[in-house]
């Protein structure tokens, strides 16, 4: 009779990653700091924006939490991995992230927007195949094209009043772990750039049309002058940091 054997080395990598999705191996790091801040940010938020909504709102929240619990456990295999780099003063990903203390008010107000148009997705997927044309070992030439990116994003959103904060939110971490990569690889002769470029290219991955599907659902809030999502994500100092080091 056939048996199937797992080996040592095997079963240890699935023990690992049970431990990380169980939350029995936590370390202190930014991306799983921000994940759970995320999530205790919008699960309080949630009810307050449903009860302005009437329930609008319900759906946006739903999918936001459940993509960030999934995030979770991969934030903390990241935090891991950076942990011996952190430990020697390199904040490779803890350095990367913001407190979630920087977000809106909630009743923040908002220029009421416009309804969402088949342009705006096609737009969004136009960033989208921009960005993943490029190797996530491209640091330098990752970093440029989210800056060219964001100011498109603004002039999109100056001339249609359509909002697209997920967008810019992702982008601008994308564009700051890059402009932090190169750094931390002169500060370590190249030790950090797995870990980098792995970084990277999960961030890359986000970039899908999830993201366009919340800007959507938050559009119609948005159209009721709720600033759903513009109010809850913290402003993250990308194009300061890169005006600082083109300058």
């Amino acid at each position: 009779m056939f048996k199937f054997r797992i080996s040592k080395a095997v079963s240890n990598i699935i023990l690992i990653i049970l431990a990380f999705m169980s939350g029995g191996c936590q370390f202190e790091g930014g991306f799983s700091l921000h994940m759970e801040e995320a999530i205790s940010l919008y699960e309080d938020r949630r009810h307050v924006y449903s009860e302005e909504s009437q329930g609008l709102s319900d759906e946006l929240f739903k999918r936001l939490l459940a993509y960030q619990r999934m995030l979770l456990p991969i934030a903390r295999y990241v935090d891991w991995r950076a942990k011996r780099f952190n430990m020697k003063g390199v904040g490779i990903v803890r350095d990367d992230f913001v407190p979630m203390s920087g977000a809106g008010d909630i009743y923040d107000s908002i220029v009421p927007a416009q309804p969402w148009r088949a342009e705006a997705e096609e737009f969004a997927k136009s960033i989208f195949l921009a960005l993943r044309g490029y190797h996530p070992s491209e640091f330098d030439a990752i970093s440029d094209a989210a800056y060219v990116a964001l100011h498109d994003i603004s002039v999109f959103e100056q001339e249609t009043q359509i909002y697209l904060p997920m967008l810019k939110h992702v982008l601008e971490s994308l564009g700051l772990a890059a402009l932090h990569a190169g750094e931390y690889s002169e500060l370590t002769n190249g030790d950090t750039d797995k870990l980098a470029k792995d970084f990277l290219a999960l961030q890359m991955r986000a970039l899908s049309s999830q993201l366009i599907t919340m800007d959507q659902l938050a559009n119609g809030l948005h159209q009721l002058g709720i600033g759903v999502l513009i109010n809850d994500l913290p402003p993250i100092p990308f194009e300061n940091e890169y005006d600082q080091k083109a300058n």
